[in-house]
């Protein structure tokens, strides 16, 4: 997936049923910034580096854990992983454009 800086980019991560509201939703990411940085658990642990640059659907549709991720430089580039209950996603992630 390619994004470009300074703009967005949408993660996508759904249940297999639409309807399913999950019971763990974990997104991290293999950035170029980080070997390994979890971006988000619940609400009250969102990782300082992405305060203000993430929302997640589950909120507004059950089942769609997918993330917006905002305001894009090139560290956000990497492998992001949406673990959801037993399964994952892999996205991996380009950033074009300057710093």
């Amino acid at each position: 997936m390619t994004a470009f800086s300074g703009g967005s980019v949408l993660l996508p991560c759904t249940c297999t049923n639409p309807q399913d509201n999950p019971k763990s939703v974990f997104w991290e990411s293999n950035s170029k910034r980080a070997s390994k940085d979890g971006i988000y658990a619940d609400i009250s642990t969102v990782s300082e580096r992405y305060i203000d640059r993430i929302t997640l659907f589950n909120q507004t549709s059950p089942g769609n854990v997918s993330l917006l991720l905002s305001d894009l430089t090139k560290d956000d580039q990497g492998l992001y992983v949406c673990l959801l209950d037993k399964t994952s996603r892999f996205i991996n992630v380009t950033i074009e454009g300057k710093q």
